[in-house]
């Protein structure tokens, strides 16, 4: 329900901001830095993102692996799209797996049968429905089962062994039910049902990891409804510890921010244990910071705003924008992590520079494809930094797109990946890349017309 309120909410405000937000320019301030965003697919096609982040991988063609990275990405209308790198942080090749969740909103990538190929597992929208897909090295995929979802709307996958029996296992959380979902690996690319998971009453993001230390995958499970504390309205993180065969028991619940979608779990603060990351889209637009201790217990949560200068946040109010996607990486090789988080309404990108105890300073933002959520990290131009990947949720709207989502792609060119960029360079792509955009204003800085078809491109969204 809070998921569905969020919506709305953007729906009622999109108008506005498309009408007040100044145009931005990206801003680089710091010493991270990253191209401007170049948006894929460049051609007039369906495709229309949404919650998950989908994957980079580099998948099977012509009987071997494909060398340059590969995406993988989630699409509500027609099935999941795959984007075919060309290596030098362009993609050429586009694919829509029309044998999968033709809604699916939520994709993974993972090696289910050890046979060494790249399998995916897609999450329907609205079917309840779980569908994986069995790659082949000529580039083929074929569906190996269809499993029920717990819920409709799933946005994200934990994909490990959960039961230690040595095959993969697949867990994910639903938008709307709020029940986990784990599917049991056979190890030749099928699953079974696993027992219900207790503790929880509306799950909404969710982190598989050892967090107690006993080598056993426990889950970190956030809750969609808020809890009204003596400071006002809060949620929770609660930690499910697992017994190593699949099923889970309640650990400490902690609490956090209002709406929080996205987990991260990282040592932030370089003591030897990790911490949790937390986003909050909701009041707040902060993340929440919970130190790891020993034996698998957490701090109080500490908060930190993580908008930007261009975030939707009227007469200083953090209600609206929507912190919903992060990547805690080190991306500028100084050996401390760094966090970039997307802003949904205001679609930037919000950069900000670890320190190594735990803090972030706020570096820049760049503009980024229209609506964001959750983005992935990776090398997609073969010099060895990582770069980023963001997909879209609604289109930007112009005469020759109207109808497209796309995913934006920033290269990292941080100081010491642009030395080794000069130096190394991206691998010489073995197919023709594709062209270079031609000069045009720019996408992504808001307009009327585009306000009024995003409010009625999301006004028309089956909620449920």
């Amino acid at each position: 329900m809070n998921h569905l309120l969020r919506k709305i909410s953007a729906v009622l405000v999109v108008g506005f901001v498309v009408l007040a937000a100044p145009p931005a320019v990206s801003k680089t301030d710091g010493h991270i830095r990253f191209t401007p965003a170049q948006d894929y697919p460049a051609a007039n096609v369906t495709y229309n993102g949404t919650a998950s982040p989908g994957a980079i991988t580099h998948l099977y063609r012509n009987g071997k692996a494909d060398r340059y990275a590969d995406l993988v990405l989630a699409n509500i209308v027609g099935g999941p799209v795959v984007l075919y790198g060309t290596g030098d942080g362009r993609f050429a090749g586009r694919r829509v797996l029309k044998n999968s969740d033709t809604d699916a909103s939520a994709v993974a990538v993972a090696d289910f049968n050890d046979d060494g190929v790249p399998d995916i597992v897609s999450g329907g929208y609205t079917t309840e429905r779980l569908t994986v897909l069995l790659g082949h090295r000529d580039g083929s995929f074929t569906v190996s089962g269809n499993y029920f979802l717990r819920g409709v709307w799933p946005s994200q996958f934990q994909i490990t062994d959960l039961d230690r029996d040595g095959h993969l296992d697949i867990a994910t959380t639903a938008y709307f039910g709020g029940r986990i979902t784990i599917l049991l690996g056979n190890g030749n690319g099928t699953f079974r049902q696993a027992a219900p998971v207790p503790g929880t009453t509306l799950a909404l993001a969710m982190l598989a990891a050892d967090i107690n230390g006993d080598r056993i995958p426990d889950l970190a499970v956030t809750e969609s409804i808020p809890v009204l504390g003596a400071l006002g309205p809060h949620g929770s993180v609660k930690i499910l510890l697992g017994n190593g065969d699949g099923t889970f028991r309640s650990g400490a619940t902690y609490p956090i921010g209002v709406l929080s979608e996205n987990i991260r779990y990282a040592d932030v603060n370089e003591d030897g244990r990790r911490d949790l990351v937390i986003l909050n889209a909701l009041v707040g637009n902060d993340a929440s910071i919970l130190l790891g201790r020993a034996g698998g217990r957490f701090a109080p949560e500490r908060r930190l705003h993580v908008g930007g200068p261009d975030s939707f946040e009227p007469l200083g109010v953090r209600t609206v924008d929507g912190s919903e996607g992060q990547q805690l990486v080190d991306f500028n090789r100084d050996g401390h992590l760094d966090l970039v988080v997307t802003q949904m309404i205001s679609s930037t990108l919000v950069i900000f520079e670890g320190d190594g105890h735990g803090n972030f300073t706020r570096t820049g933002q760049q503009r980024v494809t229209g609506f964001p959520e959750d983005l992935m990290a990776g090398d997609l131009d073969g010099d060895g930094c990582p770069d980023l990947a963001v997909p879209g949720n609604v289109p930007p709207v112009g005469t020759a797109d109207a109808g497209v989502a796309r995913v934006s792609i920033l290269l990292n060119r941080s100081p010491q990946c642009r030395s080794r960029h000069a130096t190394v360079g991206a691998h010489p792509p073995t197919t023709t890349p594709a062209p270079a955009a031609p000069a045009a204003p720019d996408r992504h800085a808001p307009d009327f017309q585009a306000g009024i078809l995003q409010f009625y491109w999301l006004a028309q969204l089956p909620w449920g």
